[in-house]
């Protein structure tokens, strides 16, 4: 047992951990060459690369992440390293790559985890109450507090129109009602009054759509978006809710939710912002113009504002006629760290514009830093002439409905995931 006093041979430092994205192993051997010898194990230190050599190196990962031998001697050529070190920065490359992919996919799994324990505490409670919201308080019945909230808030704004009325028209003591057969969306454009009227009954119908489980909504077999229960709508809204179809036009109405790695503010963000809302969707939004502002966002955020937005949607083929849609998008921050952005038109669905937009919109629910459970609705009022006949069976939503809104948002906030994972190694590498 000579010279193995004290165990086995110890190892290098430095064996076994995976070098930086930015650096090289370069393996320097004993001038001796005495390979059985104590002190003969090469020395490994890491050679820092200029960021010349990254930007290169990291563009081709992009494109290929195992190169061959060829493309291996061409990257060799392009930045001086060795063909060994080319070899083995791509090894690092992927081994932290799949690294970093572990690490996302078990956040995202936690994520879920925690969004499915919230929706069980909401089903329980809702089956605890069994209280229906779009119904009047029964007593012995105990509504939830965010049905309070919103009543409350109802009342509140009620009482503003009502002073604003009382302001705008003192000698009339006359309710205001609107008149669908008369008015049109420029004349409304500029009346306030109506407008936040209109926005505060969007609200309140979105919220009750919002909700899952009810009988306002049917699921698709095998899919994964459900379908509006006319019968139930018209039940639960009524004349309220302004359900009649206009002649000629078909109704399409769907909810789809899922989970999105962003958070809630830089959803909200993008979605409010009509320059970001075209880039945060694309291949569904070409144009999206705010015509007018009725209430500013403030420095806290996009709480209160309401725009005029104009947006068309396509659809992938010359067969299908693009949507161009004029509407009052506003924004209210609820409880709980939920954002609700609610969409409606302005006109009165006289059939003078192709795309008339009921109350639709996106529910952004905070789930932590850096995940957000989204859910859109989308139900409008369609003219479908000039649509090709082989796409007119998908007019059930397939095509506008919420399911593609909601795997675009998760889509693109995944490519600016991974565009600011990229950005912010390269950044390192300087």
């Amino acid at each position: 047992m000579t010279g193995n006093h004290g165990g086995r041979r110890r190892k290098a430092p430095q064996q076994g951990r995976p070098a930086r994205d930015d650096a090289v192993d370069i393996s320097q051997s004993n001038s001796d060459g005495q390979d059985g010898a104590e002190g003969s194990q090469p020395k490994r230190r890491l050679q820092r690369l200029t960021p010349q050599q990254t930007q290169v190196l990291e563009g081709f990962f992009g494109i290929c992440a195992h190169p061959d031998e060829n493309q291996r001697m061409g990257m060799s050529e392009s930045t001086g390293l060795t063909m060994q070190q080319v070899k083995f920065w791509f090894q690092n490359k992927r081994t932290h790559m799949k690294h970093v992919t572990g690490k996302e996919e078990t956040y995202r799994m936690k994520a879920q985890n925690e969004m499915l324990r919230e929706e069980n505490k909401r089903l329980a409670s809702a089956a605890n109450t069994s209280f229906c919201p779009s119904c009047v308080a029964l007593p012995g019945l105990n509504p939830s507090g965010e049905v309070q909230t919103l009543r409350q808030e109802n009342e509140q704004l009620k009482q503003q129109l009502s002073q604003l009325r009382a302001e705008a028209h003192p000698s009339s003591s006359r309710p205001f009602q609107l008149d669908p057969s008369t008015e049109n969306i420029t004349g409304r454009e500029n009346d306030m009054d109506a407008i936040a009227e209109l926005a505060q009954s969007a609200m309140h119908e979105f919220v009750v759509l919002s909700e899952a489980g009810g009988p306002l909504w049917m699921p698709v077999p095998g899919g994964s978006f459900d379908v509006l229960n006319n019968m139930a709508y018209a039940q639960t809204f009524g004349a309220r809710s302004s359900a009649n179809v206009i002649l000629g036009f078909m109704t399409e109405a769907t909810r789809a939710d899922d989970m999105v790695m962003m958070d809630a503010k830089r959803i909200v963000d993008y979605i409010m912002d009509s320059e970001c809302y075209t880039s945060f969707c694309p291949g569904l939004v070409t144009s999206a113009n705010t015509t007018k502002v009725y209430k500013w966002p403030t420095s806290a955020g996009y709480n209160g504002a309401m725009h005029l937005v104009t947006v068309e949607t396509v659809f992938a083929s010359p067969l299908v006629p693009s949507r161009k849609c004029t509407f009052v998008r506003c924004c209210r921050d609820m409880q709980n760290g939920t954002v609700i952005i609610v969409d409606v038109s302005l006109d009165n669905g006289d059939g003078t514009v192709k795309c008339h937009k009921m109350p639709s919109g996106v529910l952004v629910r905070s789930l932590n830093s850096d995940a957000s459970q989204v859910t859109v609705i989308e139900h409008v009022q369609v003219n479908d002439t000039g649509l090709h006949e082989l796409y007119r069976p998908t007019l059930s939503g397939l095509m506008f409905g919420a399911r593609r809104w909601v795997s675009s948002i998760v889509r693109q906030s995944a490519r600016l995931r991974d565009l600011f994972i990229v950005s912010k190694s390269a950044s390192n590498g300087d």
